[in-house]
């Protein structure tokens, strides 16, 4: 047997109302910097990550039971945090994007501010369109460089959603929407510390310059245009 793990991981308590939540990838709670990053960018609402899965990593790229746990866990996990009151917004790495996804998605679901899905290892033909009605926005960070997870493993073995093809988070999403937009990695991104690969997304200086600032964009246009989709 093995352990299924849901429920908060690491926070950083902040001194202003609301909540940041990561949602980490299949291989666990690995986000560098994330929270250090967010700090220095001047975030000073609460941060805390989200930990889901089994300790067996390779269990939690295609399980649909532990993928199910873990979405319905986020689902409360979300209702606690709005409850405290205070914007909530939600960052996720890899196949921590189905995570939110699948739980954004969900009738109980509550509402939340921005989702950032940095490299998300679902389908480009995933329906967003639940997941937007539970959101004010969401950005797609994604990179035709991140081929050995995103691309050749998806393609061979599936993608969170049991889809074998290149990943949204190699390829961006199909779906195009007044509320999602999508950053394809360019030279931009580089000069703002992601080397296209799948862990650049959770480079400290990326997170500080480039992901940190579209949370201060809640209700406009994302402040970095080059390389949109």
């Amino acid at each position: 047997m093995f352990g299924i793990l849901a429920g908060c991981g690491s926070t950083a308590k902040g001194t202003s109302p609301g909540t940041i939540v990561f949602v980490h990838g299949a291989g666990g709670d690995m986000r560098g910097g994330l929270f250090q990053s967010l700090r220095e960018a001047g975030e000073t609402r609460t941060i805390v990550s989200y930990r889901w899965g089994s300790p067996i990593f390779l269990l939690n790229f295609n399980s649909k039971s532990i993928h199910n746990r873990a979405e319905k866990g986020l689902v409360k996990f979300l209702i606690r945090q709005v409850a405290k009151g205070g914007r909530v917004d939600v960052i996720t790495h890899s196949a921590g994007g189905g995570v939110a996804l699948g739980a954004l998605s969900d009738v109980e679901s509550p509402r939340v501010g921005r989702l950032v899905l940095l490299h998300p290892s679902v389908s480009p033909g995933f329906d967003l369109k639940p997941a937007l009605s539970k959101v004010e926005f969401i950005d797609v960070v994604f990179s035709d460089r991140d081929t050995t997870f995103l691309k050749w493993r998806t393609s061979t073995f599936g993608t969170y959603d049991g889809v074998k093809t290149p990943a949204a988070g190699n390829r961006g999403f199909d779906l195009t929407a007044p509320s999602l937009t999508q950053h394809a990695w360019d030279q931009f991104q580089k000069k703002q510390g992601h080397d296209g690969g799948h862990f650049g997304a959770l480079n400290k200086t990326f997170v500080q310059n480039f992901v940190a600032p579209l949370l201060k964009h809640a209700d406009s246009d994302p402040p970095n245009t080059e390389g949109v989709k």
